[in-house]
């Protein structure tokens, strides 16, 4: 019996398929995505059991993003959640903290720290990740 899973990630990205096609494989999979990410060419999404694409919007020209319909009955309430832990994304955010609100357990997927980063942001990934 395979495993249900949602996972929340801000583009299909097509250097990622290997790995989401395994993902989508192994466990019975909810993928949500956002539908822009600069120039980076998107993976073939119709190779997936499910998936939903939902519109992205920049917040006022800046690099935040948002990324209408994540916040969902899935993505906020069903056991197993793998986020894509992006900074810039506030509805991943929004998720996040509805998710510890409620004492759920989420993984967040992320590249973590660079190295180059101030103190600062450093400290804010820290506290975005013990989300």
């Amino acid at each position: 019996m395979k495993i249900n899973l949602t996972v929340l990630y801000n583009f299909p990205l097509h250097y990622r398929e290997p790995i989401f096609l395994k993902i989508d494989n192994f466990y019975n999979v909810d993928w949500y995505f956002g539908d822009k990410l600069h120039d980076i060419r998107m993976m073939d999404v119709k190779k997936l059991n499910s998936f939903n694409i939902f519109k992205t919007h920049h917040i006022f020209g800046s690099r935040f993003t948002w990324t209408k319909g994540v916040i969902n009955k899935k993505t906020c309430f069903n056991k197993n959640v793998l986020i894509f832990g992006d900074l810039n994304s506030i509805s991943t955010l929004c998720v996040l903290l509805i998710r510890k609100f409620l004492l759920k357990k989420s993984v967040v997927w992320s590249h973590g720290a660079y190295g180059k980063e101030s103190s600062f942001i450093i400290s804010l990934k820290k506290k975005y990740f013990s989300l």
